[in-house]
């Protein structure tokens, strides 16, 4: 691809008016970027979870059934209880069930959500390989919150029923990012950390470092005992958070790309390990093109799909980014991703409305809203769950959007 693509996506409410074309291309200027239009978008916009009194945070997704359908999101109420709720979908995230299920967490203040399945696939998600999961593993599924220490709850039931809140080990950290299972089937869970959760003294205040760094642990029994944390990956100069990795598109690679945030700007770097996330290259700055955090990433055969918060504030050319503070999902191969200020495609998802307590736009809070899981449903569609201000004047609530990428990609094939 040749220009990188951004894509506006406006809810329209008019279903009457909408077409056949997936898209329509509002402006096309002689540089590098196309402005288009998802004239579908409000067919495939659904509320995951939303209160009129209460924000809903931290959301975090998986797919447990065989089938691509059931899906499973939780989040935290923040509300007087600030209770943690799950919702289930059984079509593929188009519907949600009204009464959800609050998870016990035994007197404990819990926050930074993280929801994985411990026995996906060790290949890449949406892709043509895979490993087939055993029946105990279709049910055998972690949450983890963040802080000191480091809580986890499980269950085998398909997150029917969950055991109480336990510390992984005397350790903490910001939020669990991302789990991978390994070639070789151990797990590996990555989180960050600044030195004020790790190992904090009696008074609770931990040795806080200059900069935060990606720490990793392992499990070999499938998630109930885990590791020591090591660092997995830092830079000389900034601060790192907010991590994914995921397998290569590209199955003779059999190697593990990391994604992960510089704390200072939101910058984004790239790193991979050939070596089962042994060793990590060190981290490569991306193009101002992709800047954001709070990623979620899934594969379709040999494209990275990566959905997150767009903190980029100008495009290209100088004017400022329209899409600033909104979910975007950039689509392109291991390449592209280097290039990806003129390769690639990038959509923006949901246009998050700035919050009402922001005092200015360059408060990171002035666009609160992401923690994306990007999910693989059958018939090649996805399913991106994030939360955001997604109407003007309300608090932030939960939604899912449904993505076809080869539908974009024929209409982008078609305007070449």
């Amino acid at each position: 691809m040749q220009r990188i693509v951004v894509i506006f996506l406006f809810f329209w409410l008019g279903a009457a008016t909408l077409c056949a074309q997936p898209y329509r291309v509002l402006f096309d200027p002689p540089g590098e970027t196309f402005l288009l239009d998802a004239r579908r978008i409000a067919t495939n916009t659904f509320d995951v979870a939303r209160y009129a009194d209460a924000s809903l945070n931290f959301p975090s997704a998986v797919a447990t059934g065989a089938d691509g359908r059931e899906l499973l999101t939780a989040y935290i109420k923040t509300d007087s209880t600030r209770s943690i709720e799950m919702r289930r979908s059984l079509d593929g995230g188009r519907t949600w069930e009204n009464n959800p299920f609050t998870v016990d967490q035994d007197g404990k203040e819990l926050h930074s959500l993280s929801l994985f399945h411990l026995g996906q696939n060790a290949a890449p998600s949406g892709g043509r390989w895979r490993r087939r999961r055993t029946p105990a593993e279709r049910g055998n599924l972690a949450l983890f919150a963040g802080g000191y220490p480091i809580q986890i709850s499980s269950t085998y039931t398909n997150g029917k029923s969950w055991s109480n809140f336990h510390s992984v080990n005397p350790f903490g950290g910001f939020r669990v990012s991302s789990l991978v299972r390994l070639h070789n089937g151990r797990l590996m869970a990555l989180f960050d950390d600044d030195g004020r959760f790790l190992y904090p003294d009696e008074e609770g205040q931990g040795a806080t470092l200059r900069k935060s760094v990606i720490y990793k642990i392992y499990s070999d029994d499938g998630g109930l005992t885990w590791s020591d944390p090591e660092i997995a990956l830092k830079h000389n100069l900034h601060g790192l958070y907010d991590a994914v990795a995921i397998y290569s598109p590209v199955r003779k690679d059999n190697e593990l790309i990391l994604i992960v945030s510089e704390r200072e700007s939101s910058s984004v770097y790239i790193s991979s390990s050939t070596d089962e996330g042994n060793s990590w290259s060190y981290p490569e700055k991306l193009p101002a093109s992709i800047q954001g955090d709070r990623f979620g990433v899934a594969t379709y055969n040999r494209q990275l799909l990566l959905s997150y918060r767009d903190m980029s504030r100008t495009l290209s050319d100088g004017q400022p980014n329209p899409t600033f503070g909104d979910i975007v999902l950039w689509m392109g191969d291991r390449r592209e991703l280097l290039r990806a200020d003129r390769d690639g495609v990038k959509v923006r998802i949901a246009d998050n409305y700035p919050s009402t307590e922001a005092m200015d736009y360059n408060d990171r809070n002035f666009s609160d809203c992401g923690y994306v899981s990007v999910l693989p449903l059958a018939h090649r569609q996805f399913c991106i769950v994030a939360s955001g201000r997604w109407e003007q004047d309300e608090p932030p609530f939960v939604r899912s959007f449904l993505f076809d990428p080869i539908e974009l990609l024929q209409f982008i094939n078609k305007l070449k």
